[in-house]
Order: structure tokens, then C-alpha cells, then sequence
């Protein structure tokens, strides 16, 4: 399990997203577009680096 964990935030990208969700705090959910434009990487990118937080069920996500 925390194999699991240090495999997800083993790239500088990922630290960066969650540097990013954290700054936004719990009182709403974290729109890609803002995550984006904050990490300043492509939004294919950004997509699969989510895609490997999610899979380690370290972010969650859902439609607003």
C-alpha cells in the first residue's frame, strides 16, 4: 500500500498537482482548468499524471 503511494507521487509533476489541491483546500473541488493553468503542463499530460493519482487512490474525482 505505501509502495503504492510513493510510486504515484514519484514524479515531479504529480507533486506539483497535489501541492495544487492542497493549496485549494476542501471546501470545493479543484477544476481541471485551474489545476492546468497552475501547473503550467499539456492537458494530455495532466490527464494521464490524474489518471495514475487516481488508480493509487491518492485524488478522487467527480463532475460538477
Amino acid at each position: 500500500m505505501k509502495a503504492n503511494l510513493f510510486k504515484a507521487l514519484a514524479h515531479p509533476a504529480r507533486i506539483r498537482i497535489l501541492e495544487v489541491l492542497s493549496a485549494a483546500g476542501d471546501d470545493a473541488p479543484t477544476p481541471v482548468s485551474e489545476i492546468l493553468i497552475r501547473c503550467d503542463i499539456e492537458p494530455t499530460l495532466l490527464s494521464q499524471h490524474l489518471a495514475v493519482l487516481k488508480r493509487h487512490h491518492v485524488v478522487g474525482s467527480r463532475r460538477v
